[in-house]
């Protein structure tokens, strides 16, 4: 071989047909592999069988000049750049290369994963053609095209994964007969009934059967027809009498008249039974027209392999039946129209081996392997009673191979899959007539409109199946209800969904029915607590535990079965029962239910509060802390409850709670601290006006107390105070436009208050308050006044230090009739100032403004005011809409306070 041959006869084939498995073998051998999956590597090599290692040796050394060689400049430069990359990896895992050793070991492992190969590719033939039950040499050929593994084997090789398939006949390419059924023969044909072919009249009295038409005539106890089979067939028609006679006898004598043209009656049977295959397969399913066939007396065999052709060939009359095509129709899930029309193009020349038939193959494989895959793991998880996952599976194979009948039978042959979960709930009197068990599950997937559940329950142990257990209920619903199940006893539940046929496997849950003590009723006085209560049917006793207000538990035998008086106890101070029903299970073990836990205080008789105060204290997040406060004796347990309007009950007057809520009322939560007879409660409440009354629990009603009314107004927020002088101006952000604000303030002996509107505030800008040099302490509070009453907020503390350096300033504005100029500020003092910044600024707006703003800044001074002399600045203005305003403010209020000058001389000119 010479460097000419090798390229033509490996290289051009490598990048043709095999570069896939030419980079994925050196991918392989990257991670980690021995040798190439599916790479022939001694085509890669031109490596011949019976080679020695002096041959071997040789051919290694040829092939590295010719891949170094085509490398420089070549057509196939990138090819041998690969091979010389695939070699360097196999050099280093395999020192004896260039041995005839290695190759016979490569060679026996290749046979072993050939032999895999195969498998795969007889399953995929299964697959694809089991409906025929035929397969032509072609079609191995074309599924095992792809692989590189397979590429070199012979026919033989290849044919041989088809021994052992009972599901798959070989059988030659058939061609289709040029000859079409004469004009005399079809319009004679036409007039004759109950004839299946031509042959029927051809074997008048003994119509084959079983026959075989495909090279040739064959059938069972007849000769091929001849002219002496037509002569014999009319004189049997002689013989006999009526239309339908006549009509046969006609169609033997346009058959004679062909025979003389050289046309066979058989051939022309296998013409008919052509015709009858393509317009059956109009209909899309390939058996329908080999039963068709077979029908008509043909071999099942035959019937396979024209139902086949015919397939074959109406893939490819269209124009746009091209590879292409092929994946179009995996793309649109039409698996066996791909295979179909892959199969038909393989036998025309001009797609046959082109790179796009390559990749339509290798797409077609693929999709195969995977719908052979998820139907495998289906049918798998349909052995282990896995529904849903079987479901799931078959539908992904469905999407992909939505034309297979045989999947679509499958998939629409499965029961729903079982509902994921089952939930169980109890329920007890009161709540309902007796102890039941509420059942309830997801809808199951796959379920429809049909989908019936069955539910069973069964004692001691799962179901096994919807058959194993009481019968509860079948609906469509997902809830059902068991009332009157046993109790103390473990009960299994288990559900099932049907739609028709079988039943799902069942989902399960299991519980057990525990009803606890209802309707406990509490008394108490002054050194004792009585309960009662209502004991559960089944219930074998109820164990009473009492915990004493220093956390000590006992527990007390109750003198009846539903009753005890708990005596010796301390005055107000809490004690707590935990009630528990106890009961035998079906073994002979203790069962307890829930306990029920209910708390009481040891108390005088009840009496109605005779002084409550409400006062607000603070904002929290949005909401007033409050503290109601009032007097009782000890031993006496008080609520406060809280109602958006006056409550109606007279003093001392009984209630009972429903009427409390019914009247839109609440209890006050909160914290309850108690001062020798004063009781304080600290909670939290919305703004706005409230009443609140104080009511003293009596048994199951309530003594209504006195009562008292408290309006909340939202506190002002983001509080702020300036210096000016001895000048403070506040400002804050109002609750509400309509709220008035009060502030009080103390500056050593100094002190005074003031009250001031929204409206007065916006005009002033902020409120400005006289406080004197020394540090001060201002409280505001909101304000809100109306028929009922005053009302304030929670005060909002603010503290003003001391003022340290303070200085004055004024506008210098330029004449008007002498040409504008800058602005000049003049800033003095009583004292040398220096080192403080004053910030200039300029904003429009009909108000002047009462903060600075880093956007209307427009400079920025540093004051060098000498002792007795003013200090001038220019400051060039923007040009500003009217009305506008320019301010100075102290950029550090807390070491400099700035004196301003009337408002009005701050407005711009």
């Amino acid at each position: 071989m010479d460097a000419s041959t090798y390229k033509s006869t490996v290289l051009i084939p490598l990048r043709k047909a095999h570069l896939t498995d030419l980079t994925n073998g050196i991918a392989e051998l990257n991670n980690g592999a021995d040798f190439p999956v599916k790479l022939d590597l001694a085509l890669v090599y031109a490596i011949d069988p019976g080679m020695s290692d002096a041959q071997v040796a040789e051919r290694v050394r040829d092939v590295r000049l010719w891949w170094n060689v085509n490398m420089q400049r070549s057509n196939v430069k990138e090819v041998a750049k690969f091979c010389s990359n695939l070699d360097g990896l196999l050099a280093e895992k395999h020192r004896d290369l260039a041995s005839a050793g290695f190759w016979q070991k490569w060679r026996s492992q290749r046979t072993q994963q050939s032999r895999t190969a195969l498998a795969e590719v007889a399953k995929l033939l299964e697959h694809q053609y089991r409906d025929f039950g035929v397969v032509t040499l072609a079609q191995v050929k074309a599924a095992a095209a792809t692989d590189g593994l397979l590429s070199r084997l012979s026919d033989t090789d290849l044919t041989a994964c088809l021994e052992s398939s009972v599901a798959l006949t070989l059988v030659d390419e058939f061609t289709e007969p040029e000859a079409g059924l004469p004009a005399t023969v079809r319009r004679e044909w036409n007039s004759t009934v109950n004839l299946r072919t031509v042959l029927d009249a051809v074997f008048f009295e003994t119509p084959p059967e079983n026959f075989r038409l495909i090279g040739g005539f064959a059938c069972s106890g007849l000769r091929p027809p001849d002219p002496g089979t037509l002569r014999q067939a009319l004189d049997a028609c002689d013989k006999r009498a009526g239309t339908e006679v006549e009509a046969v006898k006609k169609l033997l004598h346009a058959l004679r008249d062909a025979q003389t043209k050289g046309l066979d009656p058989a051939e022309l049977a296998l013409v008919q039974l052509i015709e009858l295959a393509r317009e059956v397969l109009q209909g899309g399913i390939a058996l329908l027209a080999i039963q068709a066939l077979a029908d008509k007396g043909l071999d099942r065999i035959d019937a396979a392999r024209i139902v086949m052709h015919c397939v074959d060939a109406s893939a490819t009359r269209s124009g746009r039946d091209t590879p292409d095509r092929v994946i179009e129709l995996l793309t649109e899930g039409k698996l066996r129209g791909a295979r179909a029309l892959y199969s038909a193009l393989s036998n025309v020349e001009a797609h046959a081996g082109t790179e796009a038939m390559d990749k339509a193959l290798d797409a077609l494989t693929k999709t195969e392997q995977q719908v052979s895959r998820l139907r495998a793991e289906a049918e798998q998880a349909l052995h282990d009673g896995r529904i849903t996952a079987a479901t799931e599976l078959l539908a992904q194979a469905g999407a992909l191979a939505d034309d297979d009948d045989s999947l679509a039978r499958l998939i629409a042959s499965l029961p729903p899959a079982p509902p994921s979960a089952l939930n169980l709930a109890p329920d007890f009197p009161p709540a309902v007539p007796e102890q039941s068990v509420r059942i309830f599950w997801p809808k199951s997937s796959g379920a429809d409109e049909t989908t019936v559940y069955e539910v069973v329950r069964k004692a001691g142990s799962a179901p096994r199946d919807i058959r194993d257990g009481v019968a509860i209920s079948a609906t469509p619903s997902t809830e059902v209800v068991d009332s009157g199940a046993p109790v103390a006893e473990r009960l299994w539940y288990g559900v099932a969904a049907r739609r028709g046929g079988e039943a799902s496997p069942v989902t399960t849950a299991e519980i057990v029915l525990l009803p606890p003590v209802r309707d406990v009723v509490v008394t108490t006085d002054p050194t004792s607590i009585g309960v009662q209560w209502i004991s559960p049917v089944g219930a074998a006793r109820t164990a009473v535990v009492r915990t004493d207000p220093d956390g000590r538990q006992r527990t007390l035998s109750p003198r009846a079965s539903n009753s005890f008086v708990a005596e010796g106890l301390r005055t107000s101070e809490t004690y707590t029962f935990d009630l528990t029903a106890e009961y035998i299970g079906a073994n002979g073990e203790a069962l307890a239910a829930a306990p029920v836990r209910v708390r009481a205080v040891p108390r005088l008789k009840a009496a109605p509060v005779t002084e409550l105060s409400v006062r607000p204290v603070r904002f929290v997040d949005a909401r007033a802390e409050v503290v109601a406060e009032w007097t009782a004796k000890a031993g006496t347990d008080i609520e406060v409850w809280r109602f958006p309007s006056s409550p109606g009950w007279a003093f001392g007057s009984t209630v009972e709670y429903s009427a409390l809520t019914a009247a839109g009322g609440s209890r006050l939560p909160g914290v309850l601290r108690r001062d020798g007879d004063l009781e304080r409660l600290t909670g939290t409440v919305p703004a706005g006006l409230c009443h609140y009354l104080a009511i003293t629990p009596d048994q199951s009603a309530a003594l209504v107390g006195r009562s008292a009314s408290l309006a909340v107004c939202e506190p002002v927020t983001e509080p702020r105070v300036e210096r000016f002088g001895d000048q403070a101006v506040v400002s804050w952000l109002w609750p509400r436009a309509d709220y008035r604000v009060e502030a009080v303030w103390s500056a050593g002996t100094h002190r005074g208050s003031a009250r001031i509107s929204r409206p007065e505030y916006i005009r002033n800008g902020g409120m400005r308050i006289s406080v004197g040099p020394g540090a001060v302490q201002i409280r505001l509070a909101s304000i809100v006044e109306s028929a009922e009453g005053r009302w304030s907020s929670p005060e909002v503390l603010l503290q003003l230090s001391g003022a340290t350096l303070t200085a004055r300033y004024r506008m210098l504005w330029p004449p008007r009739l002498i040409g504008r100029g800058p602005l000049q500020i003049e800033f003095t003092a009583d004292t040398e100032t220096r080192g403080a910044v004053v910030v200039v600024h300029a904003e429009s707006g009909a108000y002047l403004p009462q903060r600075m703003s880093e956007n209307c800044v427009v400079q920025r001074i540093p004051l060098d005011i000498p002792m007795g002399e003013p200090q001038i600045v220019p400051v060039p203005l923007p040009k500003l809409p009217k009305p506008f305003w320019v301010r100075c403010f102290a950029e550090a209020p807390e070491t400099l306070t700035l004196a301003d000058p009337p408002s009005d001389t701050l407005k711009g000119r």
